[in-house]
């Protein structure tokens, strides 16, 4: 009798338990890979790849002087861009993807703030601050801000996507 009702209890308990977030990484310098040489055309740089998960891809493309990451949905019908950076910044990066119902709904990416410069071949560079992005995926791909990256910069950032999607 005591069986029956634990495993009663624990199916109650199941119905109404609310999903919890989780967070996937990808760290930039460990699990990323350029592209072959075969497939650039000359004169290029070859993009950086990196898979996350559910299908997505992270791909890092180059200028003379900036470095611009977008991540493109499985299907190719999503493609966020994230702000532009110097060069070298993605490598000491990690994007932290948030997972509910083991699907990204969400990515966490720290970049640099960056200011003017008069030099024209490479007009801006760091300030030193830096935020948070945040970014919502799939249907909640209309989400987007900016999270100061202070003491507490990563609990608001989870705090706010997470808001967002229990909308």
């Amino acid at each position: 009798m005591k069986f029956v009702i634990l495993i009663l209890f624990l199916i109650a308990y199941s119905i109404g338990a609310e999903e919890k977030f989780n967070s996937i990484y990808t760290d930039i310098s460990k699990d990323c890979k350029y592209e072959k040489e075969d497939n650039i055309p000359e004169g290029s740089d070859a993009p950086l790849n990196c898979n996350g998960p559910s299908g997505y891809t992270i791909i890092t493309s180059y200028s003379a002087c900036m470095e611009f990451m977008k991540i493109i949905s499985k299907d190719g019908k999503e493609a966020l861009e994230l702000p532009s950076q110097p060069i070298g910044s993605a490598e000491k990066r990690k994007v932290e993807w948030r997972i509910l119902n083991k699907k990204p709904v969400g990515i966490i990416y720290r970049i640099s703030v960056l200011k003017e410069t008069p030099n024209e071949n490479c007009p801006q560079q760091k300030t030193g601050k830096e935020t948070l992005e945040v970014r919502g995926l799939g249907k909640y791909s209309e989400f987007k801000e900016s999270i100061p990256s202070d003491k507490k910069g990563n609990e608001k950032a989870r705090e706010v996507l997470e808001t967002f999607v229990k909308k």
